[in-house]
């Protein structure tokens, strides 16, 4: 996942001053640091580095690391609603809050249904992953709704599938064990008669 683009404005701790992030086009990790200003120069809680993870999940998901509800999720301070637009590899996601919305693009081209419910599934087929498995491989972080670690059988099976893309080849597995079980009893049928 190339980033791109990050673009807030209304969202959790960004007010109406936008913040516009372009990501350098060098492969590798980016970590986030922060200052906050209005207690010390030397402080970094409270200067808005969960709100940078927080959007890009909110663009890919529709949800939130902390589990957040929309309301939770504007800033407070402002009017008018919040967006959160977020462009990697050759997909661009703009998502707003009041009124809620969400549209996609791949290549260019709009991907966006008539249904928000729709596009959010366009949007993770598109993305390749799920909301768990997201969380669990872009952030490293203190407010993680779902540890991979602390998440059970079912949810890690879940998470590992998804993000070693094994549902497609479960789904092939399972196809190739009815066709096997058909052609068996076809071999039984024509054998007994």
């Amino acid at each position: 996942m190339d980033f791109k683009r990050l673009y807030i404005k209304r969202f959790l701790s960004v007010g109406d001053e936008p913040i516009e992030i372009i990501f350098p086009s060098t492969p590798g990790i980016t970590q986030i640091k922060g200052t906050n200003l209005d207690i010390s120069d030397k402080s970094s809680n409270g200067s808005g580095k969960s709100s940078i993870e927080e959007a890009i999940v909110f663009a890919c998901t529709g949800k939130t690391l902390r589990n957040l509800s929309s309301e939770e999720m504007l800033h407070n301070k402002f009017e008018g609603g919040g967006v959160v637009e977020f462009e990697y590899d050759n997909v661009k996601i703009v998502r707003t809050l009041k009124p809620n919305s969400v549209k996609i693009w791949v290549d260019g081209v709009e991907k966006t249904t008539a249904s928000m419910i729709e596009t959010k599934k366009v949007i993770q087929n598109v993305l390749g992953l799920n909301f768990e498995t997201l969380t669990n491989i872009l952030v490293f972080g203190q407010h993680n709704l779902v540890s991979f670690l602390d998440a059970g059988e079912p949810e890690k099976r879940e998470i590992i599938e998804n993000l070693m893309n094994l549902k497609e080849y479960n789904t092939y597995e399972e196809s190739a064990r009815e066709k096997l079980k058909e052609m068996k009893t076809a071999i039984k049928v024509q054998t007994e008669a």
